[in-house]
């Protein structure tokens, strides 16, 4: 059973990710370079940039037109505690197509090597398979992620956890909350991404849907990922909130394998989003005053 910290400090993003990227790979460019393309040495390996985050960095490797990508962790202890959630869960979901397999790692280096997907960003999907097919597609992938997740019994209920854990939502402002939410008890505990941004997922040509970023992986009670997920579809597209946030509950039921029931699920969601809604309107009434 997985078992992840907290991560609070922060590590600056990478300034120069070339001369950190030499640094991290010396000694090691050799099996690199096999690992990626077995019929050519060190030198032919190119680099790119994809993204430079607060831990990590995203890279592309490419020798004579095969591609590999590369996440190199930061220095740090918290970059250090990043770099193991993300290899464990990759390395769990390997075979699973759920997310592209992980190829290779250096707990040395502290870096990770996996199949290098072709993809589309939230925007370009949307308009090529329709936002509500996408939305279905994302509620399929997070049952299937929770099946495969190792859990363990958790005992007490939603209103009591949120209390403790998120005292800052007020729940109190939501008509009849604490008694909905006193009434859904948890499910178990299990891992959950707790990073329900829409651009983690890679969406292929062929509408193939696979996650990947699990550097924020912490227990939580089953059905965590579900509630973000949800508040993150209501954010991006607020204008079709109600469609989408149909399309992947009825994606994840489709799929789903377990003890949670979809009309408490849904609910409780509703919950949390409207209570989260509240706060970015005190904090909007804040700045206008």
């Amino acid at each position: 059973m997985f078992d992840f910290e907290t991560s609070v400090d922060e590590v600056p993003p990478v300034g120069n990710w070339r001369s950190f990227l030499r640094q991290r790979l010396v000694g090691n460019l050799r099996d690199i370079a096999h690992i990626v393309h077995s019929d050519h040495e060190a030198s032919a390996i190119q680099f790119g940039l994809i993204k430079s985050g607060n831990l990590s960095v995203s890279i592309k490797a490419r020798i004579a037109g095969k591609n590999a990508h590369f996440k190199v962790f930061l220095d740090g202890s918290t970059a250090a505690k990043a770099y193991v959630r993300e290899r464990d869960l990759q390395r769990h979901l390997r075979g699973t197509g759920l997310t592209p397999d992980l190829i290779a790692f250096s707990d040395r280096g502290r870096f990770l090597i996996s199949q290098s997907v072709e993809s589309f960003d939230w925007d370009t999907a949307v308009t090529r398979f329709d936002a509500t097919d996408v939305a279905w597609e994302i509620g399929s992938w997070q049952a299937l992620f929770d099946h495969e997740m190792p859990a363990k019994p958790a005992s007490g209920n939603w209103y009591g956890y949120l209390a403790r854990v998120w005292p800052e939502l007020p729940l109190n402002a939501v008509d009849g909350a604490r008694d909905a939410l006193s009434g859904i008890p948890l499910c178990g505990s299990g891992i959950a991404r707790c990073d329900a941004a829409l651009h983690n997922f890679l969406i292929d040509g062929d509408g193939v849907l696979l996650g990947c970023d699990f550097e924020e992986a912490q227990l939580r009670p089953v059905g965590w990922d579900y509630i973000m997920t949800v508040m993150a579809l209501i954010q991006r597209m607020p204008d079709r909130a109600g469609e989408l946030v149909d399309a992947f509950s009825d994606g994840f039921a489709r799929h789903h394998r377990g003890a949670l029931i979809m009309d408490e699920l849904n609910r409780l969601a509703c919950v949390v989003a409207c209570a989260s809604a509240q706060i970015g309107r005190v904090q909007e009434m804040h700045h206008d005053h």
